[in-house]
């Protein structure tokens, strides 16, 4: 759990009633004295876990790149650990793992974090403003996910029903977070997503890791997804224009046509009735499919066309026009932007029932 500027206001300000009294420090939770530091700040931060007695805990802490910069194994009594922190390394969300093992091990036990802030700021003169853009330059901080793969450091987005280390999953709040990362951070995982290609354009949307055991066996996966080829072009453009960086938008351009041409063709997510990206039915984006559970396409998949799709599919085909517009590529641009406009036609006479868009249109029964 992510740690709490001030524990006891926590317990009694935000507890939930119907949430059992202490649920939380039973599990294991972090609480830490602050919740931003300057550098070289002394953090001063407790491991509660009262569920787990008296055992020792190795405790890692990570900076704002990724990279660990401190690691110290702590003995808790009666459940609770404690430990200072000299705070350093990268600005940014600084991330606090548990692990219950000294040895190897990949999988944290639970996880916590702090902010090291070494910017200048303005200020709205103390008001509620203030407060919520801390708040949500906070929030958008603690959606990067830094990993190791092949020994170096990918920053992929964190999501609730994304695995643990998946570095394939799309960046959805890229639009905001291109304010807030280095070039270097936004680059790593769009550039890890490319390389991995399929020879028929198509992207995994799962690659593990370093030290991941893979899902069943397997490192690079392609599940239900059908948003990696739309989605991958939307992100290199949010990035392109984030960085001014055309070099290299243009090293990704080959990709990602390729990328385009598998998801307006491959029978697998292109509707020739509708000409629009189709998917396996299930309960959101991806998740598992209805009737059997499975999380791959088989035989007992039954399409649908989801709003979501219908949404990225023109947008990827606009982003796709502005990237090759800025390469002199003018034809071409125009062709994508053509095709966005009869997509957005598509998609509204398809899904929108007159009051609301609707979630998905079934082409199975």
């Amino acid at each position: 759990m992510v740690g709490y500027r001030d524990r006891e206001t926590w317990k009694g300000k935000y507890s939930m009633r119907r949430m059992q009294q202490n649920e939380l420090p039973n599990f294991g939770v972090f609480w830490t004295d602050r919740r931003r530091y300057a550098p070289l700040d002394e953090a001063r931060i407790t491991f509660e876990c009262r569920g787990g007695g008296s055992r020792s805990y190795l405790f890692v802490v990570y900076d704002g790149a990724g990279r660990p910069y401190f690691s110290q194994e702590v003995s808790a009594s009666d459940g609770v650990a404690e430990f200072t922190v000299t705070v350093g390394g990268v600005p940014g969300l600084h991330v606090v793992r548990a692990f219950k093992d000294t040895g190897p091990s990949f999988y944290p036990f639970r996880m916590g974090s702090f902010v090291l802030s070494a910017k200048t700021s303005a200020s709205a003169e103390g008001t509620d403003l203030d407060k919520f853009f801390r708040w949500l330059h906070e929030s958008m901080e603690g959606c990067s996910d830094p990993a190791l793969y092949e020994g170096k450091w990918v920053i992929g987005d964190k999501c609730a029903d994304n695995s643990p280390m998946n570095l394939a999953y799309p960046r959805f709040r890229l639009d905001s977070t291109v304010y807030l990362e280095t070039a270097e951070k936004l680059k790593s995982q769009l550039e890890l997503l490319y390389s991995h290609q399929k020879p028929d354009g198509s992207l995994y949307d799962h690659i593990y890791a370093d030290g991941h055991p893979g899902w069943e066996g397997e490192h690079m996966i392609r599940s239900m997804m059908a948003d990696l080829e739309t989605g991958g072009i939307i992100n290199v453009c949010q990035v392109w224009r984030a960085t001014g960086d055309t070099e290299w938008m243009q090293n990704l351009m080959e990709p990602m046509l390729r990328g385009w041409g598998y998801a307006t063709s491959s029978p697998d997510l292109w509707s020739e009735e509708h000409g629009l990206i189709k998917k396996p039915h299930t309960p959101d984006e991806w998740d598992f499919q209805m009737g059997d559970s499975s999380c791959l396409r088989n035989e007992n998949s039954r399409y649908v066309v989801a709003c979501c799709d219908g949404v990225r599919l023109p947008k990827a085909a606009d982003a796709m026009a502005a990237m090759l517009d800025a390469l002199g590529r003018v034809s071409e641009a125009e062709s994508f932007r053509e095709f966005a406009s009869a997509a957005r036609k598509r998609a509204n006479a398809l899904l929108w029932d007159g009051t609301k868009y609707r979630h998905h249109v079934h082409i199975d029964p």
